[in-house]
């Protein structure tokens, strides 16, 4: 394992840093791969994010996607640094067989390491807290470096979506000890509130008025919503537009775990987990070969809408019997 302090060495002897994270890519994932990068310019080091997922609309309002690239090539860089995962399969597809060919990789995560993974790199820096975002964060103190005001707002935004605005079971004191610090930093926190909860475009009430006639229940203790390439087109919205309803599903009184499904393409899903305190979804999403947290977790699947709602009270049942 490494510490802050030789993931700091390491950036300061880079001449050229590539940041990359998950697919799919949700606010502690960008905010932890901005605020790395933040971290690279303070330090000297010149860097750039790759990424080649889909964004959801409410984080277009946060970050520049107009500084993220695609045409990733490991020879121009001798450092390669990951942020919120550790495993080559969550990876945009793009990238794997070139972050492979990586001379130095660094992981910067904060989700558990299981036995069964195949894990990108020997160097990981881990911390096991709420979001990557405050892992980036405690960097910053550890350099001595104060992050700018915008780059404060991108680690705070991680630090809030990963915590489901303060209100998931893996908010402890150093949650709000690291948004008092990203608070003294100049983060506007009404700014990055609004953007990522209060705005809704027309196209979201869409998918939200879908959402709530097309939720299911199993044995009133499991939600499940399915949306297809074809419900997208039906109701001329896109898939970065009903991401902001994951969370709403266990919001429901009696529902302890709920399974939140889009179609990425045709004939692939993504299905992203969550349950209340007492339950556990990353076992099952490590299963299927993805990752997360216990109260948050998901995976990709390719299947069928027909044979997904089979699947469902199948994994329903793992999940709710442990």
């Amino acid at each position: 394992m490494l510490t802050n302090k030789q993931v700091i060495e390491k950036i300061k002897n880079a001449k050229n840093v590539a940041i990359f994270t998950h697919k799919n890519p949700d606010p502690d994932a960008c905010g932890s791969a901005f605020g790395m990068q933040g971290l690279c310019e303070s330090l000297g080091t010149k860097s750039k994010i790759f990424m080649d997922s889909t964004w959801a609309t409410e984080l277009k309002k946060i970050f520049p996607i107009n500084k993220v690239f695609r045409d990733f090539s490991a020879k121009n860089f001798d450092l390669v640094v990951v942020v919120d995962m550790h495993i080559a399969n969550l990876l945009d597809d793009a990238f794997v067989s070139e972050v492979k060919k990586a001379k130095d990789i660094v992981i910067v995560d904060h989700h558990p390491i299981y036995g069964e993974e195949k894990v990108l790199s020997k160097n990981i820096c881990l911390d096991m807290l709420a979001s990557a975002s405050q892992v980036v964060a405690n960097l910053f103190r550890e350099a001595g470096i104060t992050p700018s005001k915008e780059c404060a707002e991108y680690i705070y935004a991680g630090l809030m979506g990963d915590t489901a605005r303060f209100l998931h079971s893996n908010v402890d004191k150093k949650v709000f000890e690291c948004a008092n610090y990203l608070l003294s930093c100049g983060t506007d926190i009404q700014k990055v509130y609004d953007s990522m909860y209060r705005s809704k475009t027309k196209e979201q009430i869409k998918a939200n008025k879908f959402f709530f006639q097309n939720l299911k229940y199993l044995n009133n203790r499991v939600g499940y919503i399915i949306f297809t390439q074809k419900d997208f087109k039906r109701m001329g919205v896109e898939v970065e537009d009903i991401k902001v309803l994951t969370n709403e599903v266990t919001c429901i009184d009696g529902i302890d775990v709920s399974f939140f499904c889009y179609e990425t393409r045709k004939g692939s899903f993504k299905v992203s987990l969550r349950c209340r305190k007492g339950f556990a979804v990353n076992t099952l999403a490590v299963k299927m070969g993805g990752g997360g947290h216990v109260p948050a977790s998901a995976f990709e699947i390719k299947t069928s809408k027909r044979q997904l709602k089979k699947l469902i009270p199948i994994w329903s049942e793992e999940v709710l019997n442990g």
